[in-house]
């Protein structure tokens, strides 16, 4: 969650800028400022969201699915969710996007129903 707020507060702070110089610019300078917007935004989205934090989360999920984790349904949906980030982060690192998506969209899933799941095992005291 680090990663992707420091994504998020880089993004917040450097495209309001651009798009202002951007929007008073000569032509020349909009092809630059353009070019700039979208290296950021493919610094952040791809570099830190795609690739380091979706790897580093995927090796969290696993090392709490493997040593924290003692419940046996919720241990293997934790294992589950951290190759689904991996399996997310390779499918980005090798440019194969259906191995991507396929990661990504049971991280989507499971991301929603992990905390729930762990939230009603904490509050019915049997974690």
């Amino acid at each position: 969650m680090l990663i992707g707020a420091i994504g998020a507060a880089v993004l917040a702070v450097i495209w309001p800028s651009l798009i202002i110089k951007h929007g008073l610019a000569s032509p020349v300078m909009k092809e630059i400022y353009r070019a700039d917007f979208l290296l950021v935004t493919d610094f952040v989205a791809k570099g830190m969201w795609n690739y380091l934090e979706v790897l580093l989360g995927g090796i969290w999920w696993l090392a709490v699915g493997f040593f924290i984790i003692d419940k046996r349904s919720l241990k293997i949906t934790t294992i589950v969710l951290g190759f689904a980030c991996l399996i997310d982060a390779l499918g980005e690192f090798f440019n194969l996007p259906v191995m991507a998506e396929i990661g990504l969209n049971i991280y989507l899933i499971l991301a929603i129903v992990w905390p729930i799941w762990v939230g009603v095992a904490i509050l019915k005291n049997k974690f």
